[in-house]
Parts: structure tokens; C-alpha cells; sequence
């Protein structure tokens, strides 16, 4: 992908080479540095039918 792809300077290298978890857990601290517990929860309002 880096070879056909354009540059993008903001984007972090995350090895995928080994365990699915580790590079996943990896993912994620660069997207939501304050960790999953503290991630935003948005919900729609429940509204009755009709």
C-alpha cells in the first residue's frame, strides 16, 4: 500500500506482524489515546411509535 498510495504524514506505523491483539491495542491508543473506558458513547433518544 505505501508503494501505490500518497504520502500521509499523520498517519502511525502499527506492526502487524505478530499477535492480532497487540496490534489492535496498538490501533487504538493512537486513535483514542484516553483509552476505551473513557471512549464517547453517543445514543440516539428513544421515542415512542406513532
Amino acid at each position: 500500500m505505501r508503494a501505490a498510495e500518497t504520502p500521509w504524514p499523520e498517519a502511525g506505523p502499527v506492526d502487524t506482524g505478530g499477535a492480532l491483539g497487540a496490534a489492535v491495542e496498538h490501533a487504538m491508543a493512537a486513535v483514542r489515546p484516553w483509552g476505551t473506558a473513557h471512549a464517547p458513547v453517543f445514543r440516539r433518544p428513544c421515542t415512542e411509535p406513532g
